[in-house]
Order: structure tokens, then sequence, then C-alpha cells
């Protein structure tokens, strides 16, 4: 029989926010080992077009949606959008995307509590815990092996939770529990949260009466922009796969490999050789670039990479870099099928 040790480094929570308060309240008290990721997390939430590159903007349009996901099958037809008739439990006012047509003040007089402005029919309404379960995904980043290490689905920081929604209340064991971006009370108010109580703010043109402030931290949004459409795109081909009997009908994605060890020891001043193998099963053309994943590496700086766009490239190790510090170098492949589908190989050089 396993002792509580045993099983609590077995286990890795990965919540989104502790909306109901178990975390501080039962889990954290009783099973201190648990290991707690609190990931800084690629946006997926109901002010996602805040956020959004505006490249990225499509893949939550409506045409998008419905292209990609409705009309695909069973599966695809039970996902929620803007406007699709639905309302998970009739008596609550801040449900109100399964409307569409009518304005902020129609839906506050209707009973309505609107906290985000209504979209087209059949775009994205929000996603609060995709991101935590994108990082489980086996896409080469092998972001379940380090919360640290980060991925389609965001990277671990300490008080994630406080630098994007701007939470810094005390988290003990009363802690009533909440959710990023939604108010742990008064919550049928119609000025909460996001909609100027006080008359202070002005609100944007456009926005209903609502007042947005993009809350993704700097480096979260150079990640966001980087992994969103990769991150669709795998959604939309799954869908499709469910509707595709045969294998040779549908993309999918390409295998990307890095030949020798994923995880290197290197001098300051040493040369690194990296080398790449990708193939793809539907026979597409990939394009291949190496990145630095600066923002996982504890290395500070910049590299430079000789030849990104090639399968074999080097870089230099800086004089500058302190021993024990990491270097994330990232090989990715794009195949030029439908959709575009992505793969990546993380190496791991630690400098010695």
């Amino acid at each position: 029989m396993e002792t509580k040790n045993q099983v609590s480094h077995k286990l890795i929570i990965i919540p989104w926010g502790d909306q109901d308060g178990t975390y501080a309240k039962y889990i954290k008290p009783n099973w201190p080992a648990v290991s707690n990721w609190q990931l800084a997390m690629i946006e997926y939430g109901y002010f996602i077009r805040n956020d959004l590159a505006a490249e990225d903007q499509i893949y939550i349009s409506g045409s998008w949606t419905r292209q990609n996901i409705l009309n695909l099958g069973p599966l695809g037809a039970l996902y929620r959008v803007w406007g699709d008739g639905k309302r998970m439990v009739e008596s609550d006012p801040t449900d109100y995307f399964g409307l569409s047509g009518y304005s902020v003040d129609q839906l506050r007089q209707m009973g309505y509590a609107p906290f985000t402005p209504p979209q087209e029919k059949d775009s994205f309404i929000s996603e609060g815990e995709t991101p935590t379960f994108l990082n489980l995904l086996d896409n080469g980043l092998r972001a379940y092996t380090n919360g640290h290490w980060g991925g389609w689905g965001g990277i671990q920081r300490e008080n994630a939770q406080a630098i994007a929604w701007g939470d810094t209340r005390p988290v003990g064991p009363d802690d009533p529990g909440v959710a990023p971006g939604i108010a742990p009370a008064d919550i049928k108010n119609p000025n909460a949260p996001g909609i100027p109580a006080d008359g202070t703010k002005k609100p944007a043109a456009g926005t209903g009466g609502f007042t947005f402030h993009s809350n993704i931290p700097p480096k979260t949004a150079v990640v966001n922009a980087r992994f969103f459409a990769a991150a669709q795109n795998d959604f939309a081909a799954r869908l499709k796969w469910s509707v595709t009997p045969k294998f040779s009908d549908a993309n999918h994605p390409p295998v990307v490999n890095v030949r020798g060890p994923l995880e290197l020891a290197a001098a300051p001043g040493s040369t690194v050789t990296l080398k790449g193998q990708v193939s793809d099963p539907d026979h597409n053309s990939v394009k291949v670039t190496w990145w630095q994943y600066n923002d996982a590496g504890t290395y500070p700086s910049e590299i430079r990479l000789s030849d990104p766009a090639s399968l074999t490239t080097t870089f230099r190790v800086p004089e500058d870099a302190k021993p024990g510090q990491t270097i994330d170098v990232v090989l990715e492949g794009t195949d030029d099928g439908t959709p575009r589908l992505t793969r990546y190989q993380r190496i791991v050089v630690t400098v010695k």
C-alpha cells in the first residue's frame, strides 16, 4: 500500500483558480506535498478578443467555428457558441450566451447581468478549463514534464493568478474560492465585473458600455500569439478525424524529432549543434524553424541560431551564461495540409 508521500508526489494539480476553495481549505493543509501548478495561461476566456493577435481573430469567429467545429458530426454539434439557443442553468443571469441580436441594454432589461459584450452568432464564447488540459497533449513541447517549461496551455509562474488577474487576496483555510476573471461575490450585480459602477471610467467606443483592460503579461501574450493558432488547428483536425473514415482523407500532424539527447550540458563559449528530422504521414511539405523559448529557459538573454530555417543549426553558449542556467530551444514543424498542423521538439541545454 502506498504511503501518503508516495501518493502526493504522483499528483499534480493544474487548477483554474480555486473555484470552490477546496485547495485552500482541504488539499493544501492536509496534503502539503501535492504539487500545484499555477499557470499563467494562454487566453481562452470571455475576454479573449482583447488579447489575441489580429491574425488569430479568425479562429474565434463564427465562420471558422461553423466550418471546423459545428458542422463536423455529433461531437461538433455539442460545442457551445454564441447564439446557440442553449442555457446551462435557467436561473443564471450571467448565461446569456445562447441569445443573439440583443444589445447590452436589452439584455439588462431582460434580467441578465452581461459582463462581456455579445458577439456574432456561432462565435467562440469561452473555455476557461481548456488551458489546464492543453499542456498534457503530447505535441513535443513536453510541458507535462515541468510546469516551468510551458506549452500550448501556458507556463507555470509564482502567483500566476495575481499576475494575470490582479487578484492579490490572501488565500487561507477560509477562502471562499474564486475563478480568475469572475467576481467571487455579488456576481448578480450588472455592474460587476467589467462594467464601471460609478461611471468614472469611460468605456471604449463600440464596447456596449464596457471598459476592458488586458491583464495578460507581455511575455504570456507573446506565447499566446505563437501557440493559439496551432492549438485551434489541432482542435479542428480532431473534429475532422471524428467524421472521416479513411485516414488518407484527413490531415495529420508532422513527426518532429531531434537527433541525439533532448537534454544537454554545455560550457560558456562552446558551440552546440542541433540536428532535426521531420516527416509527414500525409506526405505534406513541412516548414521548420528553430527558436529560443526564452520565457522557459533561465538564461535571461538571447542566443543567435545560425540557421533557424534549416534542419541543422548551431548556437554559441554566451560567455556570460552562469552554471545551472538553462537555454530552451524548440524545433517547430508545420505542414501545409488543411488545417495546418504543428508539432515540436524541445531541447534543454544546461550551462556547466
